[in-house]
């Protein structure tokens, strides 16, 4: 099933953050910042046509460990950023080809406060496309509330509620 066939079909997050869009758009962006929320490790050109490469690890199962990538499509710096998505449609066959999905995410900044808007389109149809768009809506879900948690309290919940592997917070202690 080819995208236009698939473009029906997306998920949405939405929530608010108090930081600046700056701050969000750097976190969504820098290495670093990436993974202090989101990946165990990542390498991002976050430029339109520039590469990421995106690490989960998993501390319960290292089989359970996976690698996205993918190109920036579109970098509109503390405005927009969006993302090619390629991901197995069915978790039980990990090597086989993963269609192309996108992920958009739209920020809007007032009073110091960004409201987020992620949407990943592209799902096909179909039982295997439906537990897909249902896994992913879970994930997403996680991760940008997780995203809000760091950049607001300094909390990361990966390793606590998914098992995932994440660098440990900077020495606050010296």
């Amino acid at each position: 099933m080819d995208a236009a066939t698939r473009s029906g079909r997306m998920l949405q997050k939405r929530l608010a953050i108090r930081a600046p869009a700056a701050v969000v758009f750097q976190a969504l962006t820098e290495p670093a910042e990436l993974e202090r929320w989101f990946p165990t490790s990542a390498e991002a050109d976050s430029k339109p046509g520039g590469a990421y490469r995106f690490r989960f690890e998993s501390a319960e199962s290292p089989g359970r460990s996976y690698v996205r990538e993918g190109t920036v499509l579109d970098a509109h710096p503390n405005r927009r950023l969006a993302w090619s998505w390629r991901a197995p449609i069915r978790e039980d066959a990990p090597g086989e080809e993963a269609p192309e999905t996108r992920v958009d995410i739209a920020l809007a900044e007032k009073a110091g406060v960004t409201e987020i808007v992620l949407t990943h389109s592209g799902f096909g149809y179909g039982p295997d496309w439906d537990r897909s768009l249902e896994r992913h809506s879970e994930e997403w879900g996680f991760f940008v509330l997780n995203l809000r948690r760091m950049l607001e309290r300094g909390e990361d919940h990966r390793a606590a509620e998914r098992g995932q592997l994440a660098k440990a917070p900077p020495d606050a202690g010296g």
